[in-house]
């Protein structure tokens, strides 16, 4: 049971060791990042910014592909498991809106399931973000 124990050096390490040299081990990734609740992730990312330099969400956006199908897909679920929820929510919003016309469906989705306190932070995420209201 004491392998199992939650220790942010060692994830920070295997996130590392998923990311270097060539090509990424997205396996690796799933399996240490999407076992982590919000909080442990949170700590994961102070180290790794420590040891590494860079924070886990920046370096998910530097190493996953966002051009090749379904690998966009999988970059997107990466950097939203590291990001805030109303940061999330912010980005999702201002992709719904973005281009010609706008994605009901998904301003729906985040306007019905998320509770004013959830619609207030990314409002201002959103303000602070793209300088303009939602």
């Amino acid at each position: 049971a004491a392998m199992l124990t939650f220790c942010t050096e060692r994830d920070a390490d295997n996130v590392h060791e998923a990311v270097a040299g060539w090509g990424t081990d997205e396996d690796k990734l799933v399996n240490v990042l999407c076992a982590l609740s919000k909080r442990q992730l949170e700590r994961v990312d102070g180290v790794y910014g420590e040891k590494y330099g860079k924070s886990l969400k920046e370096e998910m956006d530097s190493e996953l592909s966002d051009w090749l199908g379904s690998a966009a897909g999988f970059k997107l679920f990466m950097t939203t498991l590291l990001s805030a929820p109303a940061e999330a929510d912010a980005e999702f919003i201002q992709g719904a809106m973005a281009g010609l016309g706008t994605d009901e469906r998904q301003l729906t989705e985040i306007v019905c399931t998320r509770s004013n306190k959830e619609l207030a932070a990314a409002r201002a995420v959103f303000l602070d973000s793209y300088g303009e209201t939602a």
